[in-house]
This record gives C-alpha cells, sequence and structure tokens, in this order.
C-alpha cells in the first residue's frame, strides 16, 4: 500500500469537501444544487460568442503550442494597461504571470514564501483555500479575525499583534471572500504600513474587485512604495464573462523595483 504524503493530512478545501456530503444526499434521489463555487455555466449562462470564436481562430492559426512560462507578452501587456489605467503607473508586463485559473497563482505565490515553520496572517472567514495551501506547505496557521459588529472590516491593532518572528506575509482578500465586505482606504494603507514596519509582503486577493454593491475598492498595490513587496493577484475569470467556461488570472508583484525581493 503506497501511502499519502503526511503533509495532506490536515489539507482542507470546505467549498469542495462539502461535494461529498452532497453525492450522498443525491444518491438518495434529493436534487441537489451546487452553490459551493462559482460556475454559472451550469445555470444557463453561455460563453460570449466573440470569445469562442477568437479561442478557435487562434488555435486554427496555429497558436497552441507551449507559450512563454510567464504568459503571452500580449495578455501580460494587457494586465500591466489595467493596472496602469486604474492609477498603478509602475506595473510592467515583466511583473505579470498568467496562470491558469486563480488557484494555480495562490499556490505558486504561497509555494514561493513559506517553509516548515514559517506562518502567514489569514483572514477568518476567509476562502478556503489559503488555510489548505498552509498546510500543505507545513507552515502554521495565524488567524486574524474580521470583526462582524465593524463590517467585516480587518482590524489593523488585532494582525499587528499576531506578528511574530516566524511571519512571512499578509492575506488581503479584497473584497473579502466571502463576507462581501470591502475595505476602506485607511485600512488598506494602514496594513501596508504594518507590512513596511515588520518586512512582510502581502498577498492581495483582488479576484471580486470589481463586482462592489457598497463602498469603494482600494488596492495596497496604490501604496506599495512603502512595503518590501506585493504580489497583488487579479482573476480575470471574475472580471469578464470569460469565466464562463474561459479561465485566465494574472499574479503580479508591485512595488518599487528596490523594495522587491528577488
Amino acid at each position: 500500500m503506497i501511502e499519502a504524503a503526511k503533509r495532506t493530512a490536515e489539507v482542507r478545501y470546505a467549498i469542495r469537501d462539502i461535494v461529498l456530503e452532497a453525492k450522498k444526499v443525491e444518491a438518495t434521489g434529493k436534487k441537489v444544487l451546487y452553490l459551493n463555487i462559482g460556475d454559472p455555466i451550469a445555470y444557463d449562462w453561455e460563453t460570449p460568442k466573440h470569445m469562442i470564436e477568437a479561442v478557435s481562430r487562434a488555435m486554427r492559426d496555429g497558436h497552441n503550442g507551449y507559450a512563454d512560462s510567464m504568459g503571452v507578452l500580449e495578455g501580460r501587456s494587457a494586465v500591466a494597461a489595467m493596472m496602469n489605467s486604474e492609477g498603478i503607473e509602475y506595473v510592467k508586463p515583466d511583473d505579470v504571470i498568467l496562470t491558469s485559473g486563480a488557484s494555480e497563482g495562490i499556490t505558486m505565490a504561497l509555494g514561493a514564501i513559506l517553509e516548515r515553520g514559517t506562518n502567514v496572517l489569514t483572514p477568518s472567514p476567509g476562502y478556503p483555500q489559503y488555510t489548505g495551501l498552509v498546510n500543505y506547505y507545513e507552515a502554521d496557521m495565524n488567524p486574524y479575525y474580521l470583526d462582524e459588529d465593524n463590517g467585516w472590516i480587518p482590524d489593523l491593532s488585532d494582525i499587528e499583534k499576531r506578528i511574530n518572528d516566524k511571519t512571512r506575509a499578509i492575506i488581503l482578500i479584497n473584497p473579502n471572500n466571502p463576507t462581501g465586505s470591502v475595505a476602506d482606504r485607511e485600512t488598506v494603507k494602514g496594513l501596508v504600513e504594518i507590512a513596511e514596519r515588520h518586512n512582510l509582503i502581502i498577498l492581495s486577493d483582488e479576484i471580486y474587485h470589481k463586482l462592489i454593491f457598497e463602498g469603494e475598492f482600494t488596492s495596497p498595490a496604490e501604496y506599495a512604495g512603502k512595503a518590501p513587496v506585493h504580489c497583488v493577484r487579479r482573476s480575470f475569470q471574475k472580471l469578464v464573462r470569460a469565466r464562463l467556461a474561459l479561465r485566465l488570472d494574472g499574479i503580479l508583484r508591485s512595488g518599487k523595483p528596490h523594495t522587491r525581493h528577488p
């Protein structure tokens, strides 16, 4: 019998683990609506025809081989241009990596900074993949709690108290998944200042930054000149209707060049 690596024992992924229980219910004859993941295709949405045609045309024209390891330059340039248009002018195409879905980007970012015995500050409640990966990389959980009485906004003083000599990064999910809360500008700026004081990376998960019902979105990349490194991730599958069957995400580093780690 081949045993799984011990590091997998504590890996959990709530939004997918629940499917196992749902299948048991479904086996009894009950109808189950799977809303645990965002999959509009399952509920009568369609991928826009012009996007399907663009993919088909690219394949017919022979653009279906291996791409640059960082992603095609045209795509990376588009990501940089988007960031530039939002006032984050120093981001260049070489700062961008295109990934196959958001999960790959998260895995790469955490894998680059976590080692056994280190920890990363993760929001609670938050997206379960982060906690699963922290365990997978044999690092330690260091959750900071969002204040329900204050609109689920991060408490900066609480975050700073939780930092120790093993802390490598602060994860900010903004807008937050699952609460939908949007951190205000002062909170985001304050978080960058904490990162600067403690020489930490901020991993800013901004998947829903175009899907806001209340408040105004602020990226920590706007203040990245103060912090050692900011690794800001944008999920294009959530921003455009390419989400409907086509998956493309970007992970990028921000911060003035002299503040970046190699």
